[in-house]
């Protein structure tokens, strides 16, 4: 996959302007962040994907996989493009319109991706799960919810 993707950006003249990264170790990856104009995960199977998460953060807008769990909350026309990975030809055309869309408008995309992720702050996200606790201990003390928990255990 990685060689079809190399290839299709030296057809498309870009392979001077991509990088494909891989790994990135944390204590390197603020700097590979803030030296990118967009950020693509290409992934055909993704939980959730963190990396575009951290790359919204850092202000760039994404290009992302419909196959990373992450897509359907993150990926809006304000913050980036969504790709089926497995449409080489959609993913092609994006590919090659994004050396024509301005710096002005990359700005105002990241900006949006920015705003967008931080929402998913731990603060934020513990402050939501103490929420949905709060709620479900209220429907257990009114009798809603059983408070039995099932475990089962292999031998």
């Amino acid at each position: 996959e990685e060689q079809k993707l190399r290839d299709e950006f030296k057809h498309l003249g870009v392979d001077d302007s991509v990088s494909m990264k891989g790994y990135v170790p944390q204590s390197a990856l603020r700097s590979q962040l803030l030296s990118a104009d967009f950020f693509i995960l290409p992934s055909t199977r993704e939980p959730w994907g963190l990396s575009a998460l951290e790359a919204m953060v850092a202000s760039l807008p994404c290009l992302i996989s419909t196959q990373c769990g992450c897509c359907a909350d993150l990926v809006t026309p304000e913050t980036g493009w969504k790709f089926n990975p497995y449409n080489s030809e959609q993913l092609t055309g994006l590919l090659s319109e994004l050396p024509q869309i301005s710096t002005q408008k990359l700005k105002e995309m990241g900006s949006a991706a920015h705003s967008l992720a931080v929402a998913y702050s731990p603060e934020n996200c513990a402050h939501a799960v103490a929420q949905v606790l709060g709620r479900l201990g209220n429907r257990l003390g009114e009798g809603q919810i059983s408070s039995r928990c099932y475990s089962t255990t292999r031998t």
